[in-house]
Order: C-alpha cells, then structure tokens, then sequence
C-alpha cells in the first residue's frame, strides 16, 4: 500500500506548475492555430479566464511536419464547411497519406 501512496505524490510532484504566486499547476492545452495544429501544450491555468495571469507555457509536443499541418487544416477546414472544392482536396490529401503511411 505505501508503494501505491508513494507512486502517487511522485505524479504530482510532477506536474508542472505555472509561475505565479502561488504557483498554480499547469493546464494541458491544444492548438488549433493554422501553424500548430493540434499540438498539445501547457500554460497558465489563468490564461483564458484573468489578464492577471503569468507568461508560463511549454510545448509538449513536438513541432509538426508541414505535410501534417497541411493535412489538419484542410481536415478542419472541411469540418468547418468548406465548399466542395475544399472538400475534393482534401479527399486528394487524405490518399496521398495513405499512399506515404503504407510505404
């Protein structure tokens, strides 16, 4: 039983936390930015609810190729009802990927 007590606070000894007083633990975030799309990310837990709020954030992904950021987008793109050209061009997208995963 102390192992499984002992495992827990390590995990929360691990949570990063954001630099404001007091320290408050990050939050995990997603980008949706046309260069960063769907990269997760930790800021301030703050950031969206008060302008008083430290500058804290860290990438927990790595940056994506440009072949998946294209690919996202028109994916969102079409999600967000894109007209029909958007649509074909995407279906283009989403063959050329298969193609290149199962090579």
């Amino acid at each position: 039983m102390s192992s499984s007590s002992s495992s827990s606070s390590h995990y929360l000894d691990a949570v990063p936390h954001c630099d404001c007083r007091p320290p408050l633990p990050a939050k995990e975030r997603v980008s949706w930015k046309p260069s960063n799309p769907g990269r997760r990310f930790l800021n301030c837990p703050m950031s969206l609810i008060s302008d008083d709020h430290c500058e804290f954030f860290d990438w927990i992904d790595p940056p994506v190729t440009e072949h998946y950021r294209k690919t996202l987008n028109q994916l969102r793109a079409m999600a967000n009802g894109q007209p029909l050209r958007m649509q074909r061009r995407l279906t283009r997208a989403e063959e050329q990927l298969h193609v290149a995963i199962t090579q």
